[in-house]
Protein backbone atom coordinates (compact mmCIF):
# COMPACT_ATOMS: atom_id res chain seq x y z
CA UNK A 1 0.00 0.00 0.00
CA UNK A 2 2.84 2.38 0.85
CA UNK A 3 4.30 1.72 -2.80
CA UNK A 4 1.16 3.17 -4.36
CA UNK A 5 0.20 5.84 -2.05
CA UNK A 6 3.71 7.10 -2.47
CA UNK A 7 4.21 6.25 -6.21
CA UNK A 8 0.73 8.41 -6.78
CA UNK A 9 2.50 11.40 -4.74
CA UNK A 10 5.39 10.84 -7.40
CA UNK A 11 3.21 10.52 -10.31
CA UNK A 12 1.30 14.29 -8.91
CA UNK A 13 5.01 15.96 -7.92
CA UNK A 14 6.90 15.27 -11.07
CA UNK A 15 4.18 15.19 -13.52
CA UNK A 16 3.02 18.13 -12.67
CA UNK A 17 5.75 20.30 -13.95
CA UNK A 18 5.24 23.41 -16.25
CA UNK A 19 7.68 23.37 -19.27
CA UNK A 20 7.45 25.79 -22.40
CA UNK A 21 7.37 24.46 -25.58
CA UNK A 22 8.29 27.53 -28.33
CA UNK A 23 5.96 30.42 -27.67
CA UNK A 24 2.92 28.08 -25.58
CA UNK A 25 3.53 27.41 -21.90
CA UNK A 26 2.09 23.90 -21.71
CA UNK A 27 1.10 22.47 -18.20
CA UNK A 28 2.13 18.58 -18.10
CA UNK A 29 0.18 16.43 -15.24
CA UNK A 30 -2.74 15.30 -14.07
CA UNK A 31 -3.88 17.96 -12.08
CA UNK A 32 -3.76 20.39 -14.36
CA UNK A 33 -5.73 18.43 -16.66
CA UNK A 34 -8.31 17.85 -14.74
CA UNK A 35 -8.57 21.17 -13.39
CA UNK A 36 -9.33 22.14 -16.76
CA UNK A 37 -12.00 20.23 -17.15
CA UNK A 38 -13.13 20.77 -13.10
CA UNK A 39 -13.48 24.53 -14.40
CA UNK A 40 -16.27 23.94 -17.00
CA UNK A 41 -19.28 26.01 -16.77
CA UNK A 42 -21.97 24.09 -14.66
CA UNK A 43 -25.05 26.32 -15.22
CA UNK A 44 -25.05 25.38 -19.10
CA UNK A 45 -26.86 22.83 -20.05
CA UNK A 46 -25.43 19.85 -22.50
CA UNK A 47 -26.89 16.88 -24.50
CA UNK A 48 -27.97 13.75 -22.48
CA UNK A 49 -24.95 11.15 -22.51
CA UNK A 50 -26.19 7.87 -23.08
CA UNK A 51 -24.56 4.71 -22.19
CA UNK A 52 -23.77 3.98 -25.40
CA UNK A 53 -21.85 7.38 -25.78
CA UNK A 54 -20.19 6.12 -22.67
CA UNK A 55 -19.08 2.57 -24.16
CA UNK A 56 -18.16 4.44 -27.47
CA UNK A 57 -16.18 6.99 -25.77
CA UNK A 58 -13.95 4.63 -23.41
CA UNK A 59 -13.16 2.45 -26.39
CA UNK A 60 -12.41 4.95 -28.50
CA UNK A 61 -8.46 3.51 -28.22
CA UNK A 62 -7.97 4.45 -24.78
CA UNK A 63 -9.41 2.20 -22.37
CA UNK A 64 -9.59 -1.74 -23.24
CA UNK A 65 -12.82 -2.72 -21.89
CA UNK A 66 -15.97 -0.90 -19.85
CA UNK A 67 -18.56 -2.04 -18.01
CA UNK A 68 -21.64 -0.09 -17.63
CA UNK A 69 -23.79 -1.38 -14.12
CA UNK A 70 -27.13 1.10 -13.38
CA UNK A 71 -25.28 2.26 -10.43
CA UNK A 72 -21.58 3.18 -11.65
CA UNK A 73 -19.36 2.18 -14.91
CA UNK A 74 -16.26 0.47 -14.51
CA UNK A 75 -13.30 1.49 -16.91
CA UNK A 76 -10.42 -0.90 -17.04
CA UNK A 77 -6.93 0.65 -18.75
CA UNK A 78 -5.24 -0.70 -21.84
CA UNK A 79 -4.31 -4.48 -21.87
CA UNK A 80 -1.49 -4.02 -23.77
CA UNK A 81 0.25 -1.48 -21.40
CA UNK A 82 -0.42 -4.40 -18.65
CA UNK A 83 1.44 -6.94 -20.66
CA UNK A 84 4.25 -4.13 -21.09
CA UNK A 85 4.32 -3.16 -17.83
CA UNK A 86 3.18 -5.07 -15.42
CA UNK A 87 0.63 -8.30 -16.11
CA UNK A 88 -0.10 -8.40 -12.12
CA UNK A 89 -1.06 -4.47 -12.04
CA UNK A 90 -3.86 -3.34 -12.86
CA UNK A 91 -5.13 0.63 -13.01
CA UNK A 92 -9.01 1.55 -13.55
CA UNK A 93 -11.39 3.89 -12.67
CA UNK A 94 -15.05 3.73 -11.03
CA UNK A 95 -17.40 6.30 -12.29
CA UNK A 96 -20.54 7.70 -10.81
CA UNK A 97 -22.87 9.66 -13.18
CA UNK A 98 -25.67 11.83 -12.58
CA UNK A 99 -26.84 13.64 -15.18
CA UNK A 100 -23.82 15.13 -17.06
CA UNK A 101 -21.99 15.26 -13.48
CA UNK A 102 -19.28 12.46 -13.83
CA UNK A 103 -17.19 11.36 -10.44
CA UNK A 104 -13.84 9.47 -10.90
CA UNK A 105 -12.56 6.99 -8.06
CA UNK A 106 -9.04 5.32 -8.77
CA UNK A 107 -8.38 1.73 -8.21
CA UNK A 108 -4.98 0.48 -8.40
CA UNK A 109 -4.44 -2.97 -7.86
CA UNK A 110 -1.11 -4.70 -7.54
CA UNK A 111 -0.47 -8.67 -6.32
CA UNK A 112 -2.02 -8.45 -2.68
CA UNK A 113 -2.06 -4.44 -2.70
CA UNK A 114 -5.08 -2.54 -3.45
CA UNK A 115 -6.39 1.12 -3.31
CA UNK A 116 -9.32 2.45 -3.63
CA UNK A 117 -9.69 6.42 -3.05
CA UNK A 118 -11.93 9.19 -5.03
CA UNK A 119 -9.78 11.33 -7.36
CA UNK A 120 -10.91 14.29 -5.55
CA UNK A 121 -9.85 13.12 -2.23
CA UNK A 122 -6.63 12.38 -3.78
CA UNK A 123 -5.92 15.97 -5.13
CA UNK A 124 -6.85 17.43 -2.31
CA UNK A 125 -5.26 15.64 -0.18
CA UNK A 126 -1.98 16.05 -1.98
CA UNK A 127 -2.46 19.82 -2.55
CA UNK A 128 -3.87 20.14 0.90
CA UNK A 129 -6.78 22.30 0.32
CA UNK A 130 -10.94 22.03 -0.43
CA UNK A 131 -10.40 22.45 -4.15
CA UNK A 132 -12.38 19.89 -6.05
CA UNK A 133 -15.52 19.07 -4.52
CA UNK A 134 -17.70 17.84 -7.35
CA UNK A 135 -17.43 15.71 -10.37
CA UNK A 136 -16.96 16.71 -13.84
CA UNK A 137 -19.21 18.71 -15.50
CA UNK A 138 -19.22 17.09 -19.33
CA UNK A 139 -21.77 18.63 -22.05
CA UNK A 140 -21.32 16.50 -25.16
CA UNK A 141 -19.58 12.95 -26.45
CA UNK A 142 -17.34 14.96 -28.22
CA UNK A 143 -15.85 16.57 -25.08
CA UNK A 144 -16.53 12.67 -23.11
CA UNK A 145 -13.92 11.25 -25.23
CA UNK A 146 -11.55 13.98 -24.53
CA UNK A 147 -11.63 13.33 -20.77
CA UNK A 148 -11.65 9.85 -21.04
CA UNK A 149 -8.82 10.33 -23.42
CA UNK A 150 -6.92 11.88 -20.42
CA UNK A 151 -8.25 9.55 -17.57
CA UNK A 152 -6.40 6.68 -19.60
CA UNK A 153 -3.53 8.50 -20.63
CA UNK A 154 -2.52 9.63 -17.06
CA UNK A 155 -2.96 6.35 -15.60
CA UNK A 156 -0.83 4.74 -17.70
CA UNK A 157 1.97 7.33 -16.52
CA UNK A 158 1.15 6.49 -13.39
CA UNK A 159 1.90 2.72 -14.02
CA UNK A 160 5.17 3.70 -14.41
CA UNK A 161 5.37 5.29 -11.19
CA UNK A 162 4.28 1.99 -9.75
CA UNK A 163 6.38 -0.09 -11.60
CA UNK A 164 9.36 1.93 -11.35
CA UNK A 165 9.03 2.05 -7.60
CA UNK A 166 8.30 -1.66 -6.63
CA UNK A 167 11.55 -2.36 -7.42
CA UNK A 168 13.59 -0.41 -4.95
CA UNK A 169 17.02 -0.66 -6.29
CA UNK A 170 16.20 0.68 -8.98
CA UNK A 171 14.24 3.16 -7.41
CA UNK A 172 16.46 4.12 -5.10
CA UNK A 173 19.42 4.45 -8.02
CA UNK A 174 16.75 7.26 -9.88
CA UNK A 175 16.58 9.15 -6.31
CA UNK A 176 19.95 9.14 -4.42
CA UNK A 177 22.36 9.70 -7.29
CA UNK A 178 22.84 12.49 -9.66
CA UNK A 179 22.16 10.24 -12.90
CA UNK A 180 19.01 12.37 -14.53
CA UNK A 181 20.42 16.06 -13.66
CA UNK A 182 23.74 15.24 -14.73
CA UNK A 183 22.12 13.30 -17.76
CA UNK A 184 19.99 16.27 -18.36
CA UNK A 185 23.22 18.48 -18.41
CA UNK A 186 25.01 16.18 -21.15
CA UNK A 187 22.12 16.47 -23.48
CA UNK A 188 21.31 20.53 -23.35
CA UNK A 189 25.43 20.48 -24.02
CA UNK A 190 26.21 18.14 -26.71
CA UNK A 191 27.47 18.82 -29.89
CA UNK A 192 23.94 19.47 -32.21
CA UNK A 193 25.96 21.29 -35.37
CA UNK A 194 25.73 19.05 -38.57
CA UNK A 195 29.51 17.91 -39.43
CA UNK A 196 28.26 15.60 -42.01
CA UNK A 197 29.69 12.84 -40.09
CA UNK A 198 28.03 9.37 -40.34
CA UNK A 199 28.64 6.34 -37.85
CA UNK A 200 28.25 2.40 -38.84
CA UNK A 201 28.03 -0.82 -37.41
CA UNK A 202 31.71 -1.91 -37.54
CA UNK A 203 32.87 1.11 -35.45
CA UNK A 204 29.89 1.03 -33.03
CA UNK A 205 30.63 -2.87 -32.46
CA UNK A 206 34.44 -1.95 -31.82
CA UNK A 207 33.99 0.88 -29.55
CA UNK A 208 31.15 -0.97 -27.39
CA UNK A 209 33.65 -4.18 -27.05
CA UNK A 210 36.77 -1.81 -25.30
CA UNK A 211 34.12 -1.69 -22.37
CA UNK A 212 35.00 -4.41 -20.08
CA UNK A 213 32.26 -6.02 -17.76
CA UNK A 214 29.33 -5.58 -20.09
CA UNK A 215 27.48 -7.97 -23.08
CA UNK A 216 27.36 -6.47 -26.46
CA UNK A 217 25.31 -7.42 -29.32
CA UNK A 218 23.75 -5.83 -32.33
CA UNK A 219 20.50 -7.02 -33.17
CA UNK A 220 19.21 -6.98 -36.75
CA UNK A 221 16.06 -7.71 -36.91
CA UNK A 222 15.20 -4.59 -34.48
CA UNK A 223 17.91 -2.61 -35.33
CA UNK A 224 19.38 -2.18 -31.91
CA UNK A 225 22.19 -2.77 -29.87
CA UNK A 226 21.69 -4.08 -26.42
CA UNK A 227 24.33 -3.62 -23.85
CA UNK A 228 23.98 -5.47 -20.62
CA UNK A 229 25.60 -6.57 -17.44
CA UNK A 230 24.50 -9.14 -14.89
CA UNK A 231 24.70 -9.35 -11.18
CA UNK A 232 23.90 -12.96 -9.93
CA UNK A 233 20.05 -13.28 -11.30
CA UNK A 234 19.90 -10.13 -12.66
CA UNK A 235 20.44 -8.75 -15.49
CA UNK A 236 20.23 -4.82 -16.32
CA UNK A 237 20.84 -3.16 -19.37
CA UNK A 238 19.85 -0.13 -22.21
CA UNK A 239 18.75 -1.06 -25.79
CA UNK A 240 20.63 1.56 -27.87
CA UNK A 241 18.72 3.02 -30.70
CA UNK A 242 20.93 4.93 -33.20
CA UNK A 243 19.03 6.73 -35.92
CA UNK A 244 19.90 8.68 -39.23
CA UNK A 245 23.61 7.50 -37.73
CA UNK A 246 23.78 10.40 -35.34
CA UNK A 247 20.91 10.39 -33.19
CA UNK A 248 20.93 8.24 -29.81
CA UNK A 249 18.73 7.11 -27.52
CA UNK A 250 18.99 4.59 -24.50
CA UNK A 251 16.15 2.30 -23.07
CA UNK A 252 17.47 1.53 -19.86
CA UNK A 253 15.70 -2.04 -18.10
CA UNK A 254 16.50 -4.65 -15.63
CA UNK A 255 15.68 -8.61 -15.68
CA UNK A 256 15.40 -10.78 -12.67
CA UNK A 257 15.52 -14.32 -13.36
CA UNK A 258 14.30 -13.54 -17.12
CA UNK A 259 11.42 -11.59 -15.54
CA UNK A 260 10.91 -7.71 -16.25
CA UNK A 261 11.30 -6.23 -13.11
CA UNK A 262 11.89 -2.24 -14.78
CA UNK A 263 11.71 -0.48 -17.99
CA UNK A 264 11.39 2.93 -19.64
CA UNK A 265 10.60 4.05 -23.40
CA UNK A 266 14.09 6.35 -22.99
CA UNK A 267 15.73 7.63 -20.67
CA UNK A 268 14.81 11.48 -21.94
CA UNK A 269 11.52 10.41 -20.79
CA UNK A 270 13.12 9.52 -17.29
CA UNK A 271 14.07 12.89 -16.96
CA UNK A 272 10.49 14.30 -17.31
CA UNK A 273 8.80 11.55 -14.91
CA UNK A 274 11.75 11.64 -12.38
CA UNK A 275 13.84 14.55 -12.78
CA UNK A 276 13.23 18.54 -13.45
CA UNK A 277 10.58 17.95 -15.93
CA UNK A 278 12.06 19.45 -19.01
CA UNK A 279 11.25 17.93 -21.87
CA UNK A 280 14.55 16.62 -24.14
CA UNK A 281 15.84 15.99 -27.59
CA UNK A 282 17.40 13.28 -28.66
CA UNK A 283 21.00 12.80 -27.96
CA UNK A 284 23.39 13.74 -30.81
CA UNK A 285 26.82 13.03 -31.47
CA UNK A 286 29.03 13.94 -34.71
CA UNK A 287 32.27 12.09 -34.25
CA UNK A 288 33.58 8.88 -32.62
CA UNK A 289 35.01 10.73 -29.57
CA UNK A 290 31.76 12.26 -29.21
CA UNK A 291 30.17 9.28 -28.70
CA UNK A 292 32.70 7.34 -26.65
CA UNK A 293 32.08 10.62 -24.11
CA UNK A 294 28.28 9.54 -24.23
CA UNK A 295 29.11 5.95 -23.42
CA UNK A 296 31.59 6.60 -21.11
CA UNK A 297 28.95 8.45 -19.02
CA UNK A 298 26.07 5.73 -19.28
CA UNK A 299 28.01 2.93 -18.72
CA UNK A 300 29.34 4.43 -15.46
CA UNK A 301 26.18 4.85 -14.59
CA UNK A 302 25.11 1.50 -15.24
CA UNK A 303 27.60 0.33 -13.39
CA UNK A 304 26.76 2.56 -10.20
CA UNK A 305 22.88 1.01 -11.10
CA UNK A 306 24.53 -2.09 -11.12
CA UNK A 307 25.87 -1.37 -7.22
CA UNK A 308 22.38 -1.34 -5.69
CA UNK A 309 21.67 -4.64 -6.71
Amino acid sequence: MDIIKESIKQWLTHYGIVGETDQNIRYYGFIKEYEEYYKTDINTMGEQITAEDIKNAASHGFFSSVEVFPECIYLYTNAITRKIYDEKLNISYKVHVKGNEFTFTLIVENNDLNFNAPINDILNEYLGSIRFTRGLIIHNSDELKKVFQSMCIESNYLRHYIVDMSCAEYYDFLIKTDFLKEYEYLNISCNRNNTGFKSDKKSIMSLLKQYDGFSVKYCSSDRFYEIKKSIGEVEIGYNVEIRYKFLINFIIWGRRNNKPIFAEPSVDILVKNHGSGNKLCSLQFHSIDELKNIFDFMLKYLDILASFF
